[in-house]
């Protein structure tokens, strides 16, 4: 399989980086998610290279959209004191120092893709995953609602929900 290509025999597949361990699939770990004809196809990019398949009568909902978390960081008083010094000489080190100190929020955003579905013995469960790639996922979730018989019922706006860590 080429790199811009999808798995042979495949409707469509791309990578994406699972975001909890399932199986024999590890949390970051790069996932190819494949579409046939009649199932959905997993297997690893790395390592192990057996398959877990899900039918698609098995799915009952598919999530492709934006997540944003506030993340807190430490300043760099260090940095800022130094960039201070610079440009206004001692008293700009001290007051660059001082404003370095605390924290400040950065925003993270992830795209995720995730897939609903219940298990042999009917427990509802759940696949996420993050695409880190920014490739084919929009094309692969469609297609997979597509295949699944699944309208697509949030509007054109990603999901978006903050929360700080």
């Amino acid at each position: 399989m080429g790199f811009f290509k999808s798995k042979k025999g495949s409707i469509i597949s791309n990578y994406f980086s699972i975001e909890t361990d399932i199986g024999q699939f590890r949390k970051g770990s790069a996932v190819d998610v494949a579409l046939y004809s009649d199932h959905l196809e997993l297997q690893n990019a790395i390592g192990n290279k057996d398959t877990a398949t899900l039918a698609y009568s098995q799915i009952t909902d598919i999530f492709y959209g934006s997540k944003t978390q506030l993340q807190l960081k430490e300043k760099s008083p260090i940095a800022r004191a130094f960039a201070g010094g610079l440009l206004f000489g001692s008293t700009g080190a001290f007051i660059g120092a001082l404003s370095g100190l605390g924290k400040k929020e950065k925003k993270i955003r992830k795209i995720l893709f995730i897939i609903s579905y219940v298990t042999a013995d009917g427990q509802e469960a759940f696949l996420p995953f993050e695409d880190t790639r920014l490739y084919k996922g929009p094309k692969v979730a469609a297609k997979l609602r597509q295949l699944c018989g699944i309208e697509r019922v949030q509007t054109q706006a990603a999901a978006v929900s903050v929360t700080k860590l």
